[in-house]
């Protein structure tokens, strides 16, 4: 490889930026990177003991009920862009619905109005209900401790949240059991909120180390598995501290993103010395340069002025779960037409002299295959031939708005930290050409 002198000195603070069109480690082009949640699972182990059902409370999530329908806003809208809507249709309890269920469930009027019919019934049952506007996760939780001290309490459902927030909340000297029912060829299996025997030092932090390594509302990391975080966590004492600032009501903005900085830097195998995410995230990619393999973005440390939004968010799940309200609006989210977006960065993708200084030494008519109209660029007058005038890659003086897409996007992320390093590769491919 080879870097302009000009570059050389700048190149590290070059890093701080994201060099991509977002924060390749934490979102990909549908949003943000999620993880097999069911796979934490393998974290706890199974318990089996004998139930006596004459005095057991069983706390019941609803989304279970509802077959597996997840009644987050996220996820809503998820399935709300892949199901075409079915039209509104008055029913009753005793109509058979000839749509499938999940065209029936994707419509919020239709699914509000058979969550309503449902908890009629369960009343009528004589089974205590209990409904919430939003994520009922910590009500069912809630419920569970309310229970605890009459009856055996089994929470019963299959969203893994549940059994997280079970774990960090219950005291050690209490027991509370978690169902999972099976379906076709899994199996049932019950949990407890003490089945995390192989991670004893996670038990008491189990919703800090779930969200900031991805859950519904946060963002996993590029090939950044939470087994892997859990026995870093065993391992670092000093870690535990990180962990109990984001437990804290009251921790502040610069103190949740200190900790939080030292504990992704611990994830990425940071020496201790080093407490700088961006520093880190420019040696990481000096290190791997060093084999002259290509380097991919997405395996780099994000930027710190992505972290920070992802320890926001993280610190307002964690008080989510406790129970604790927060605006999310100043904690990692913005409302964009009546619903809450992850804020990805408050960066600029890159800066702006290192899109000023991509050229190409094309001589073919300047197309796809090189530089600057490969990164979606007008040629200028550094290209070192055209100059940005005798080429077929030059701004017009108007705009077509039928051709023209605001929102197309470079179609590789990397493009512009290849072209900071490679930048003078293409001349000597021209002349072998020639």
């Amino acid at each position: 490889m080879s870097i302009t002198k000009s570059f050389e000195d700048e190149l590290q603070t070059f890093f701080k930026y994201e060099l991509a069109p977002h924060p390749l480690s934490l979102f990909d082009a549908i949003g943000m990177r999620k993880t097999q949640k069911s796979a934490i699972c393998d974290c706890f182990q199974c318990v089996n003991v004998e139930i006596d059902n004459t005095n057991t409370t069983h706390i019941i999530d609803g989304g279970y009920l509802l077959h597996r329908v997840d009644i987050k806003v996220a996820e809503q809208r998820r399935r709300t862009t892949k199901i075409s809507l079915s039209s509104d249709v008055l029913f009753d309890r005793f109509m058979t619905v000839s749509t499938n269920q999940q065209q029936f469930l994707a419509n919020t009027h239709k699914k509000s109005r058979f969550i309503s019919m449902l908890s009629e019934e369960l009343k009528a049952a004589d089974i205590f209900v209990k409904q919430v506007n939003n994520d009922a996760d910590v009500l069912v939780i809630e419920t569970a401790l309310e229970k605890f001290n009459t009856n055996t309490t089994i929470v019963v459902g299959e969203d893994v949240d549940l059994l997280i927030i079970l774990t960090a909340r219950i005291p050690t000297d209490r027991i509370i059991y978690f169902l999972k029912p099976g379906k076709a060829q899994i199996k049932t299996k019950m949990y407890s909120s003490q089945s995390l025997t192989s991670y004893t030092k996670c038990q008491a932090h189990m919703s800090f180390l779930h969200a900031i390594t991805g859950c519904d509302t946060t963002s996993a990391f590029f090939k950044r598995g939470k087994t892997k975080v859990f026995k870093l966590f065993e391992k670092r004492h000093d870690l535990i501290d990180c962990a109990e600032v984001f437990t804290n009501i009251g921790s502040s903005p610069d103190i949740i993103l200190t900790n939080g900085t030292r504990f992704l830097l611990a994830m990425y195998g940071a020496p201790k010395k080093i407490d700088s995410i961006d520093k880190h995230r420019f040696l990481s990619f000096v290190k791997n340069t060093r084999s002259n393999k290509r380097v991919q973005l997405s395996c780099l440390p994000q930027t710190s002025a992505a972290a920070y939004q992802h320890l926001y968010r993280v610190y307002y799940q964690v008080q989510v779960w406790l129970d604790n309200e927060l605006d999310p609006e100043n904690w990692g989210w913005v409302l964009k037409d009546k619903s809450l977006e992850p804020i990805q960065t408050l960066f600029l993708p890159t800066p702006e002299k290192l899109l000023n200084t991509i050229f190409c030494n094309c001589k073919k008519g300047c197309n796809y295959n090189y530089f600057c109209k490969k990164g979606g660029l007008f040629c200028s007058q550094v290209c070192s031939n055209c100059q940005g005038k005798s080429c077929s890659n030059i701004e017009s003086n108007t705009t077509d708005e039928d051709t023209y897409d605001i929102n197309e996007e470079i179609s590789d992320p990397s493009f512009f930290l290849e072209q900071s390093i490679e930048i003078q590769q293409q001349g000597g491919e021209e002349e072998s050409e020639e």
